[in-house]
């Protein structure tokens, strides 16, 4: 609260502070309609988003509780990263595997290899590269896929010459 008391102060502050809360909201619609979308995909998909969201307050509070607050997205990043395994196998999505693969990796490294000043920074600087090239990849491939569905549903829809 401190934080955004000062961020208030400065030059288009409000605006950051303001632009941040919608963000927020925006992202939340967006979880409750993938949400809806998985839940009705894959039953085993509610037990493991329910196993994901209960982990990561639960790390938060014990990160907390025993003053590691530095190691807080790591952990967070650990737990998407061992969740996309199961997912894997659910919606028979390998890239998953990567995904996962990487976010726990990272957070290995940005435990052990930095400094604890920046393992915070450094490590969700890290984790949104890992998540947001895989987020492109997968469209990419969706689009692909969705012309290649497309094109196909034209040739068969064309009179043969």
């Amino acid at each position: 609260m401190e934080d955004y008391q000062k961020l208030m102060t400065l030059p288009n502050g409000t605006l950051a502070a303001y632009g941040e809360i919608a963000l927020l909201l925006a992202f939340l619609v967006l979880q409750v309609v993938v949400l809806i979308a998985m839940f009705r995909r894959s039953p085993r998909f509610k037990q493991l988003f329910l196993v994901q969201w209960i982990a990561i307050p639960v790390a938060v509070v014990l990160l907390n509780m025993v003053h590691q607050t530095a190691y807080v997205v790591p952990a967070i990043a650990t737990i998407v990263g061992l969740h996309l395994f199961p997912l894997a196998r659910v919606f028979r999505y390998s890239m998953h595997y990567v995904t996962g693969t990487l976010l726990v990796l990272w957070s290995a490294a940005s435990v052990f290899m930095l400094s604890r000043d920046n393992v915070a920074s450094i490590g969700a600087l890290g984790t949104s590269a890992i998540l947001l090239l895989s987020a492109a990849y997968t469209l990419t491939n969706a689009a692909r896929a969705a012309a290649s569905v497309s094109n196909n549903a034209n040739e068969a829809a064309s009179p043969i010459r």
